[in-house]
Formats: C-alpha cells, sequence, structure tokens
C-alpha cells in the first residue's frame, strides 16, 4: 500500500522555487534516502510531508489523508513523526516527561500507561537508565536518540528524518543511525535526508537525488551508487565520497 504521494507538487518562497514538479510515491515499509547537494529543496520536501511547509501546487496525500486544509493538517501530524537536526527537548522537564508529554495530553494516555511505553521503548534504545536525567545530562547521541524514541511514543504511520546526525559529533552518529538502522528493518516507512552515504547504501530501499528543486533520478541504492544516471549525481557522490 501507498503511504505518501507527491503528485507535480511546487512550492515557492518568494520568487524562489524550492520544489518543482515533484512526483514521489513511498510504499509503506519503506525506507527512501532523499539527498542532494545544499539549497536542493531536500528539507522543504520532507517538511511538506507532515504540513509544515504548505505546498502551493499540486497534490499532497499523506497516510491516506489529502492534505487540503487545517483539519487535514492536524490529522497528518498525529499519524507522522519527525525527527529534526536539534533535538528540541525541553531542557527543563526530565527525559521521561519530555516523552509522556505529547502521549497524555494528545492521545490521552493515563501517566501510567505513558510511562509504561516510555520506559519500554527507552530500554528497547538502550537508554533505560537515562530516564530520570535532564536532556543537559545526556551526550547529543543519547538526546538524538531520545528525540526519535519520544516520536515512537506517538506510534506514527510514517517517520521522517531531516539530518538526524548533522548537529552531532563523529563519534556519535554510528548510535543514532544504528537505531534508524533497526527501526527501518522493523519495516517502519521511513523518509530520511541526509548525506550519510553509508547508511544509504546499506539500509534505504530507494534513494532520490535532487538538484534545485527537482527531482534528478531516482533508484535502488546499488544502481544509484554504481551507475548513476546524471552528472549531477556523478558529481554528488565525487564530493561527498571523496
Amino acid at each position: 500500500m501507498t503511504a505518501i504521494t507527491m503528485n507535480q507538487v511546487n512550492k515557492w518562497f518568494g520568487a524562489l522555487h524550492v520544489l518543482r514538479d515533484i512526483a514521489l510515491t513511498v510504499n509503506q515499509g519503506e525506507t527512501v534516502v532523499v539527498c542532494g547537494p545544499s539549497g536542493s529543496g531536500k528539507s522543504t520536501l520532507i517538511r511538506t510531508l507532515n504540513a509544515l511547509e504548505p505546498i502551493d501546487q499540486g497534490a499532497l496525500t499523506v497516510a491516506g489523508i489529502r492534505l487540503d486544509g487545517a483539519e487535514a493538517r492536524r490529522q497528518v501530524r498525529r499519524r507522522v513523526g519527525m525527527v529534526f537536526q536539534s533535538f528540541n527537548l525541553f531542557t527543563h522537564l526530565r527525559v521521561i516527561d519530555n516523552l509522556t508529554l505529547a502521549p497524555e495530553g494528545v492521545l490521552g494516555l493515563s501517566r501510567h500507561a505513558a510511562e509504561a511505553r516510555a520506559l519500554a521503548l527507552l530500554d528497547r534504545v538502550g537508554l533505560a537508565d537515562q530516564a530520570r536525567k535532564f536532556p543537559g545530562q545526556l551526550s547529543g547521541g543519547q538526546q538524538q536518540r531520545v528525540a526519535i524514541t519520544r516520536t515512537l511514543m506517538m506510534e506514527p504511520e510514517v517517520l521522517l528524518f531531516d539530518e538526524p546526525t548533522s548537529a552531532l559529533d563523529p563519534e556519535m552518529v554510528h548510535e543514532v543511525l544504528h537505531l534508524m538502522e533497526a527501526l527501518s528493518r522493523e519495516g517502519r516507512t521511513m523518509v530520511c535526508v541526509t548525506h550519510e552515504m553509508g547508511f544509504a547504501r546499506n539500509v534505504a530501499d530507494r534513494v532520490v537525488f535532487m538538484v534545485s528543486g527537482s527531482i534528478v533520478e531516482q533508484a535502488p541504492p546499488d544502481r544509484f551508487f554504481d551507475a548513476p544516471q546524471s552528472d549531477a549525481a556523478r558529481t554528488f557522490m565525487a564530493q561527498v565520497l571523496h
């Protein structure tokens, strides 16, 4: 089944045409990596998928909901989880409270049920012993894993990642990518904007390459990395794999 459908989607910021006739389908259980040079529209694309950025033209359907109004945006945001470059944790709240806030307030879970879910997920991501700490007491990699766990607390149908390792020190990148790989292998639907080409090659079902607001090519990772079809993709990979 289809989780995301973008049909001739266009987006402008003033005179700047940031998304140009985007046509993209993501199936349920598929992991798609979106890559390309800076300014290619990757982050804007992923932000349209949970209605953080409205589209100007075309049609966009996410988790069975066509994004065409305020109510649709609210429904999609309950079904789609987003992990950002920055962790966006509430620094004055303990980890456990960061995790339980939305499930209690939005999903209506009891405190007991929300804490039980949080502790189970923290155990799964190797952070069970960090539940009562504040974010500032954790490493960057641990904070990003908490941020991913917070997203999982809402049981989303689609997971979106916007450069989730770009703010991390190099030694902390692996632990976040390892968690993302585990989520992919569970069969979750994931769209990831990243420059981590090792992750793209080993984990993605498909790589989508963007330049100047357009999708230039998309292919399974072995074909994309071993035989890219466009000069732009060959140039990009020569730079990032140098």
